[in-house]
């Protein structure tokens, strides 16, 4: 598809703004609802922060680049048909997501940096779907101690966990990661007890080399008796049932 140049602003504070068919060579960061990326490349992160504020991502490229942040985030967002990559996550999301039939791959990790990589990141959140994607976090650790973490991952660093929908998502298998799936509970961490609605059915977990999809296992951190919580018809790539840990 032959791409024009965007010559709007990186900041956008129109509402209703339609980016449509175009070459995008910066970072787009979103001060309006309603706005809409359609079937173009953007050269770095789309980010949004504003409970009024909105974007929808539909048949697009973003590449984050070696940005140590999210190349799509943090709220208000919907993609759609899309391929998310580079930056240090895919996509970071902490209130009302929908990521749906898109591919998040190839995170960024520069050889001196611990960073720590996924393909989906929630700190804490609500209100998130995740359907029907790929997911992976392929980039080899590096001898500072970066890495994947996770193709998804789920934590309550900086505030509770409820209303999660994983559903029909391919986890890509790497032995370089700890667990392909961390489902938020972790008594360590602040919020790490108050989790409720994480709904994770019809996901298919990719064995890999070592059997286990990631290095020490498929899923993790999953609380079986919290409120609301899932766990239904996931199972591995070769249709083996894949229970919760």
């Amino acid at each position: 598809m032959q791409l024009g140049r965007y010559s709007g602003s990186c900041t956008i504070t129109k509402a209703g703004t339609v980016i449509d068919k175009r070459h995008v060579r910066c970072s787009l960061l979103i001060k309006a609802k309603n706005v809409v990326i359609r079937s173009s490349r953007v050269d770095g992160s789309v980010q949004l922060e504003g409970g009024g504020y909105s974007v929808r991502i539909e048949d697009a490229e973003i590449d984050g680049g070696q940005a140590q942040a999210p190349a799509v985030g943090y709220e208000n967002v919907t993609v759609l048909r899309s391929e998310i990559r580079g930056g240090q996550a895919s996509v970071n999301c902490y209130r009302n997501c929908h990521v749906q039939d898109s591919w998040l791959h190839s995170q960024h990790l520069p050889d001196g940096g611990d960073w720590h990589l996924n393909a989906f990141l929630s700190n804490g959140g609500s209100d998130i779907r995740l359907v029907h994607n790929t997911l992976s976090c392929d980039r080899p650790n590096n001898a500072a101690g970066g890495g994947c973490t996770a193709n998804a991952s789920i934590f309550g660093d900086f505030g509770p966990n409820r209303n999660y929908t994983i559903q029909d998502n391919f986890f890509v298998a790497s032995a370089e990661m700890s667990y392909c799936f961390y489902g938020g509970f972790d008594e360590h961490k602040e919020y790490g007890t108050q989790v409720s609605g994480i709904v994770v059915t019809g996901n298919v977990f990719q064995r890999g080399r070592n059997g286990k999809c990631g290095g020490h296992g498929p899923a993790t951190s999953w609380a079986r008796s919290a409120p609301g919580n899932v766990w239904r018809d996931n199972v591995w790539s070769d249709g083996k049932a894949l229970p919760p840990d």
